[in-house]
């Protein structure tokens, strides 16, 4: 487990970041984000990466016991996959394609919630990108220490700060722009899954209840901003139609987008299985009560809510 009580150098570990990236992007990608071992690079000075544990070696090569993301120079320390039901989520570079500019507050300076930011992947982007000032909130103590440790790496801790919250509850003030990472995966009733996975029986628990309280946090003008996998048909998705449904006369008014990210639409049930292996007893159960409402599809969904002003209300 890596050790956040060492003081690190945060400037010397970042030239030895970007010494190894510069050298070679490719053999820093299969240290960092492939959790491969490789021969050590003569007269590369990883000194300091030794130093604070983010690789080890032995005599002739260098291994990461962590996950080290990097976009735009923009490095983020997180942990890999295991077993741990309190593991911290890394970037996952398909969701980070498709999100880096969605993510992104429309204006410079912003005050922005990155709501269940994990190790702070976008929030940080913001910081860095578009100055920003960030608070990640995540109820996970242990994904906030690595959002400190990114924020200071990336040299916008003075912009970020960190809060631990479930949803919005020890979230205080209002925001330009919030952005929800929060859990979509669908999971069987009572299966064991890790904190940041279990999005409920359909996998729009916790989406639906941060878009039904986000208006509540947001600026007169604000917007709230949601990527996620979500059940439906061949051709729609259930959260577009239960949002809709739920919100003709909602104060404060708020006005919905929703954007079905056309080559990303997956057979849940193949999709599962790839994940899994062989299904159980129960979760053929749960997956034949899922089929008997029309949820047989998985669709990659981007939402963006906004708080209508005063004159457009």
């Amino acid at each position: 487990m890596f050790d956040f009580s060492l003081e690190a150098n945060f400037s010397y570990l970042r030239d030895n970041l970007e010494g190894l990236l510069d050298n070679s992007p490719e053999l820093f990608a299969r240290l960092f984000s492939l959790g491969h071992t490789i021969e050590k690079i003569e007269n590369l000075d990883v000194s300091e990466l030794l130093r604070v544990g983010l690789i080890t070696e032995d005599q002739n090569h260098w291994f990461c016991p962590l996950f080290i993301f990097e976009r735009d120079r923009i490095f983020l320390v997180s942990e890999k996959k295991g077993t741990n039901p309190l593991e911290v989520f890394r970037p996952w570079k398909e969701e980070v394609d498709i999100c880096e500019q969605f993510f992104l507050p429309p204006k410079r300076m912003a005050k922005v919630l990155d709501l269940g930011g994990g190790c702070g992947t976008y929030g940080i982007r913001a910081a860095s990108l578009s100055k920003a000032h960030v608070t990640i909130a995540d109820i996970n103590p242990r994904a906030l220490q690595f959002a400190r440790f990114n924020a200071l790496l990336n040299e916008v801790d003075s912009s970020v700060t960190t809060v631990t919250s479930s949803f919005f509850d020890k979230v205080t003030g209002h925001f330009d722009f919030i952005v929800a990472g929060l859990p979509y995966r669908p999971s069987p009733p009572n299966s064991p899954s890790k904190i940041y996975a279990d999005g409920g029986t359909d996998g729009t628990h916790f989406i639906s209840k941060a878009l039904a309280e986000g208006s509540n946090h947001l600026s007169s003008g604000g917007e709230m901003v949601v990527c996620a996998m979500v059940l439906g048909d061949v051709d729609k998705n259930v959260l577009e139609t239960r949002i809709i449904a739920s919100n003709p006369n909602r104060e404060p008014k708020i006005a919905f987008e929703f954007r079905q990210l056309q080559g990303h639409q997956r057979v849940f049930e193949e999709w599962w299985i790839d994940k899994v292996g062989t299904l159980s007893s129960s979760e053929r159960d749960w997956m034949d009560s899922l089929k008997s409402k029309g949820l047989t599809h998985f669709h990659r969904v981007q939402v963006k809510m906004r708080k209508l002003t005063g004159e457009n209300a």
